[in-house]
C-alpha cells in the first residue's frame, strides 16, 4: 500500500464527509497540491489527538512540519515552501496557532495544584525547554535554507538552459556564415577564372604580379 493510500485509510470518517468543505486552492489546484493537502489534514488531526490524550510530550509534536507533511504524501522534502505552495503554507501556519492554543489549554494543570518543584528539577525542566527550542530552531532553519537551495538551482539552472540556447543559435549563425562565404569564395574563384581565360597571352603576363593569377610560365 502506497503512503498515500495509507493516509486516505487511516483519514478519520469526519474528515473523510468532508470532502465538500475543503478550501477553493485544493478543490481547484493540482494533484500533488491535494496529496499534500490530505497528508497535512491527516497529520493535524494525529497531533490534535495526542494533545488531546496527553500524548505530546515536546513543542516539535505539537506543530505541523512542512518536510514531515511532504514526506507522508510521498514528495520530496522540499516541495512544501511558500514559492511552490503558498497556500499551503499559509494554511499551515494557521493550524499551528490552532495547536498552540489547544496545547495550552491542554496543560496538565487539571484538579489539584502541583506540588512546587526543587531547583534542580526546575534546572533540568529549563535544560529541555532550550534543547527543544534549539531543534525547532534548527529544523526551520534547514528548511529555509533547503528552500534557498532548491530555489537557487531551479534558478540555475534556467540560467543554464538558457546560456546553452543562446550559444547553440549563435553558433548555428556563424556555421550558417561560414558556408555562405565558402559558398561565395567558390563562385568568385569561378569568376576569376572565366575572366583570366578571356584575357590575351600579353594581358596575362601582364598580371603575373597579382596573386590572383597563376603564374603559368615555364622557366
Amino acid at each position: 500500500m502506497s503512503i498515500r493510500d495509507k493516509i486516505a485509510k487511516e483519514q478519520p470518517d469526519s474528515v473523510k464527509q468532508k470532502k465538500h468543505k475543503e478550501p477553493s486552492w485544493v478543490e481547484e489546484g493540482s494533484k500533488t497540491t491535494q496529496f499534500l493537502y490530505n497528508a497535512a489534514i491527516h497529520e493535524y488531526h494525529q497531533i490534535t489527538k495526542k494533545i488531546e490524550n496527553g500524548d505530546a510530550k515536546s513543542v516539535k509534536e505539537c506543530r505541523l512540519i512542512r518536510s514531515k507533511i511532504a514526506e507522508k504524501a510521498g514528495f520530496d522534502r522540499s516541495i512544501v515552501n511558500p514559492r511552490r505552495q503558498l497556500e499551503l503554507c499559509l494554511w499551515i501556519d494557521k493550524k499551528n496557532k490552532e495547536l498552540e492554543t489547544l496545547s495550552t489549554i491542554h496543560r496538565p494543570l487539571k484538579g489539584k495544584r502541583p506540588p512546587l518543584k526543587s531547583k534542580h528539577e526546575l534546572k533540568r525542566e529549563i535544560s529541555c525547554l532550550r534543547a527543544q527550542i534549539k531543534t525547532q530552531i534548527e529544523c526551520e532553519r534547514r528548511e529555509i535554507i533547503e528552500e534557498f537551495f532548491n530555489s537557487n538551482l531551479l534558478d540555475d539552472r534556467n540560467a543554464l538552459q538558457k546560456k546553452n540556447s543562446r550559444l547553440k543559435l549563435e553558433n548555428e549563425h556563424l556555421h550558417n556564415k561560414a558556408t555562405r562565404l565558402q559558398y561565395s569564395l567558390a563562385e568568385s574563384e569561378k569568376l576569376i577564372a572565366r575572366l583570366i581565360s578571356m584575357l590575351t597571352e600579353e594581358q596575362r603576363i601582364q598580371l603575373i604580379g597579382l596573386s590572383i593569377v597563376p603564374n603559368n610560365r615555364k622557366n
